[in-house]
């Protein structure tokens, strides 16, 4: 029973990962498109809304390694890991908050 349950949970990782990675690729086109054609939004709210999608995915893959995970030192790597990925969320959404306010100052700006 222990041995079906990692190999869901590894088949599951897998899959999770295969969706943050074609999120990540997503944003980096339309990232790309946004740079050389007018786009509703701007090329870094583009790929850090990708980003930030994709790494709560990532997180949640770790949340599920927890479960395989055999020894104690697996499991503080693990948590490691998942407190570096938030931090790169949480500095993620202050960035993108940074960005969409200048965006606002600018139409604002381009509209007086």
């Amino acid at each position: 029973m222990e041995n079906i349950l990692h190999i869901v949970i590894d088949y599951a990782n897998m899959i999770i990962s295969v969706i943050a990675l074609l999120i990540i690729i997503h944003g980096a086109v339309m990232s790309i498109m946004a740079l050389f054609t007018k786009m509703e939004k701007t090329a870094g709210l583009y790929i850090g809304e990708s980003l930030d999608l994709a790494l709560r995915y990532l997180m949640i893959s770790e949340v599920l390694h927890t479960f395989t995970a055999n020894s104690l030192m697996s499991i503080i790597n693990l948590g490691l890991l998942l407190v570096v990925r938030i931090a790169i969320v949480m500095f993620n959404q202050k960035e993108m908050e940074h960005e969409l306010a200048l965006e606002a100052a600018l139409e604002a700006e381009l509209e007086a």
